[in-house]
């Protein structure tokens, strides 16, 4: 695989032809593998590397921080509402509060007012699912802290301390052993 400051269009094919991403539709494969490069090109190499090597709560941790790099939006709704919601112990979140998001941000971004109600339902769909896979919904479907290791706290912080603003209310494998 072609990775890490390589060429990026030949890291898209090979996901495309190796069937990496399989899916039906060609188009799908290829929209999913469009995606995954995008994600993967907001990484610096050594994060690249550590996203290899690493375990699966890691790697769920360091495809979270590509996407909030990736996605503005996504990246502000986290440390704006997400984190604000965990500092005041209310774990609720519903649509409607993505929803009044999206309007505060209309407010200073036209191209978050032009959105249209589909565009923001989908939106909102799919970011409620990938906090969900990302572990930010406990098991009952209440907002959680994001739960990160001391492994990847190092690493974080040794790379791109600023980004655990994409980690709202971040656990730290020390930091619950003490609690």
């Amino acid at each position: 695989m072609v990775l890490g400051g390589c060429d990026w269009d030949e890291t898209e094919k090979l996901l495309v032809a190796r069937q990496i991403v399989s899916y039906n539709a060609i188009s799908s494969g290829k929209r999913v593998a469009r995606e995954i490069v995008t994600r993967l090109k907001s990484l610096s190499s050594e994060e690249i590397e550590f996203l290899v090597n690493a375990d699966r709560e890691d790697q769920i941790c360091v495809v979270w921080q590509s996407i909030c790099r990736t996605y503005e939006i996504i990246a502000d709704f986290v440390a704006e509402d997400l984190e604000e919601r965990l500092r005041s112990f209310r774990n609720d979140l519903a649509a409607v509060d993505f929803e009044a998001f999206l309007d505060r941000k209309a407010a200073w971004h036209p191209e978050v007012a032009n959105l249209n109600e589909s565009t923001r339902s989908k939106l909102r769909q799919v970011l409620f699912r990938m906090l969900r896979e990302a572990d930010f919904f406990s098991k009952t479907g209440g907002l959680q802290p994001a739960h990160l290791s001391a492994t990847f706290l190092r690493f974080l912080e040794r790379h791109r301390p600023s980004d655990i603003s994409a980690f709202p209310g971040a656990i730290t494998s020390q930091n619950r052993k003490a609690g």
